[in-house]
């Protein structure tokens, strides 16, 4: 079976319309997006922001994925409250105390506020010390 030969005029009809279709600029879409005349399903609004490099509104709500299925939550849950811990951890770390407190500061303190309480990493740091000598 052989091939129908293209016209030369259907063949420039659809250059032309994907000229047009594609030719919308960056500006043009976040003005259409922004201004909520045109209402598209998250899904199609994500793609026309992704391909033109649109970022979405600081008001916009994340979407909360996971939260219908109990193992997910689960999990879900123990991320954000191992990472709240560290936030804590790191955060009472680098507060420095009071010159007229008595109380002593909970451990050794690197700069940028690190912890040095850890044996692996003083293990390795003098290697690399001694290696350099």
């Amino acid at each position: 079976m052989q091939k129908k030969p293209t016209t030369p005029r259907a063949a420039s009809a659809t250059k032309a319309q994907t000229a047009v279709t594609t030719d919308t600029s960056r500006t043009e879409v976040e003005q259409a997006l922004s201004t909520g005349k045109v209402k598209l399903p998250a899904v199609e609004e994500k793609a026309l922001r992704m391909r033109h490099g649109v970022g979405a509104p600081r008001t916009l709500v994340l979407e909360r994925v996971g939260q219908d299925h109990p193992d997910a939550r689960e999990k879900l849950l123990s991320i954000e409250l191992e990472l709240l811990r560290q936030w804590r951890q790191r955060q009472s770390a680098t507060q420095r105390p009071d010159p007229r407190s008595s109380v002593a500061t909970p451990g050794p303190v690197a700069s940028g506020g690190i912890s040095t309480a850890n044996p692996k990493r003083d293990r390795i740091v003098a290697a690399l010390k001694s290696k350099k000598k």
